[in-house]
């Protein structure tokens, strides 16, 4: 069998040294699909390709013999992989998310953030906000006790469009905050912003004054809140009225 592989790999080799690209493009589909999931296979036909500066085919097999790895727990084996990739293409956001994903899986919880945290920036200035949002959500897994991952993961939702889900997001939030009322204002303040209407982030505010010791804004916001109600109330008595 490895006699047999070294023989397809030195016929690519040779095919793609005579500029023979549809030939060596068959050699390769057969050599991969004979062990698709061979990662040692992926990675020795992605060589070929830097070698004969077919780069962008070689980066396919290089992250698809990333994933297997990591699918079979060789972290930092994967890890070498994705970094092969960003010699070849510093600018590819894909390899360095994947980099991070695989630190997370590690439990690398430092290594994890620099990467991904870098990545999400990046997919936010692109306004890619779902693959943001992923991002900050493996990291959110990894810390959850971190609040300001947990913010930057809710507005991120609000971004996508997900104004409900990012609002009670950050109510789950304040509620582990207890020794924090300052952060815990912020954080009510915002999640009334985009669940408006409703009581819960109403409660969480009015807690949180009252412990930063600010009881005329807690009553201040409390007497707001009732007089946006009676309006909303008598709004809807006047359109009733009207029909």
């Amino acid at each position: 069998m490895a006699l047999a592989r070294d023989k397809a790999f030195a016929q690519i080799d040779r095919l793609l040294a005579q500029g023979k690209s549809r030939e060596a493009a068959q050699a390769i589909r057969e050599l991969t699909g004979e062990s698709p999931h061979d990662a040692s296979i992926l990675n020795r036909v992605g060589d070929l390709l830097v070698k004969h500066r077919r780069t962008g085919e070689a980066i396919a097999l290089f992250e698809r013999a990333a994933d297997e790895l990591a699918a079979a727990g060789f972290f930092p084996k994967a890890i070498a992989v994705c970094r092969k990739v960003l010699r070849l293409e510093p600018e590819r956001l894909a390899a360095t998310e994947r980099i991070g994903v695989y630190f997370a899986r590690q439990k690398l919880a430092g290594e994890a953030r620099r990467h991904l945290m870098a990545a999400a920036e990046r997919r936010l200035a692109a306004r890619e906000f779902g693959k943001a949002r992923a991002a900050y959500d493996t990291l959110v897994q990894l810390d959850p006790a971190d609040s300001g991952l947990r913010i930057r993961l809710a507005e991120t939702l609000a971004l996508e469009g997900k104004r409900d889900e990012a609002g009670y997001h950050l109510l789950q939030l304040g509620a582990t905050l207890q020794g924090s009322p300052g952060e815990r204002e912020r954080v009510y303040r915002r999640a009334a912003e985009l669940l408006p209407g409703r009581p819960e982030p109403l409660a969480g505010l009015v807690g949180a004054l009252v412990d930063a010791g600010k009881r005329v804004e807690a009553v201040t916001v409390l007497e707001e809140a009732f007089a946006r109600q009676a309006l909303r109330g008598f709004g809807a008595e006047r359109a009733q009225a009207r029909k």
